[in-house]
């Protein structure tokens, strides 16, 4: 992002990035996805984000996740593609603002991961007693990703990072002394939170197996 802005030296802004192509500005990284959930959704279906009955088998048992994990969910649903760029002004204008670019859909929040799970298994368009499995191969399927250009310590740092963007839980990764152990327990870890919440979630699917 270059030229002349009237916003205060500092200050950091978004943009949003809807299939490639640099769109609007926003004051925040939940803005931004506000904007692109209601960009890639219709009106009714946006609306239906801010309802926990969207999801009756998880709002009984008080597990529907934040309404940032649910418009990240519903931007998931239509496939495209999205990211927000993370500007800081600096005021020097032959330097890039940029900080970094999100993928929306792409980042690794195993919270999210595991919510996602909880989302699909609550709508019936995966086997519930295979999401478990597949969260923990989606999530270390991720974690090497972002180990081939990172050490572990600044995975773990990024998944802090995402999580709070999102009110995702962290497993802890906050306290984790030994980032390369947190991060190769995190899919079973993950897993078996999994399990424990779905049990919750849907007990009598868990009374029938």
């Amino acid at each position: 992002m270059t030229g002349k802005t009237f916003a205060k030296i500092g200050t950091t802004i978004y943009q949003v990035i809807k299939d490639g192509h640099p769109a609007e500005l926003a004051d925040s990284y939940d803005t931004a996805l506000r904007r692109i959930a209601l960009a890639f959704t219709s009106e009714s279906e946006f609306a239906s984000l801010g309802r926990i009955n969207e999801f009756p088998e998880l709002a009984t048992a008080e597990l529907c996740g934040t309404f940032q994990q649910r418009l990240r969910f519903a931007i998931e649903q239509t496939g495209r593609h999205c990211e927000v760029a993370e500007h800081r002004l600096t005021g020097a204008y032959e330097k890039t603002s940029l900080v970094r670019t999100i993928g929306v859909t792409t980042e690794l929040d195993p919270g999210y991961e595991l919510q996602s799970g909880l989302y699909r298994a609550a709508l019936g368009s995966v086997d519930r007693d295979a999401v478990a499995d597949k969260l923990a191969s989606i999530i270390a399927g991720k974690i090497a990703f972002e180990r081939t250009g990172k050490s572990d310590a600044e995975v773990v740092s990024d998944i802090i990072e995402a999580s709070g963007r999102l009110g995702s839980e962290t497993f802890g990764a906050e306290t984790a002394k030994d980032a390369s152990a947190f991060l190769k327990d995190l899919p079973k870890v993950a897993a078996d939170r999994y399990e424990e919440l779905a049990a919750k979630a849907f007990p009598k699917h868990a009374m029938s197996m």
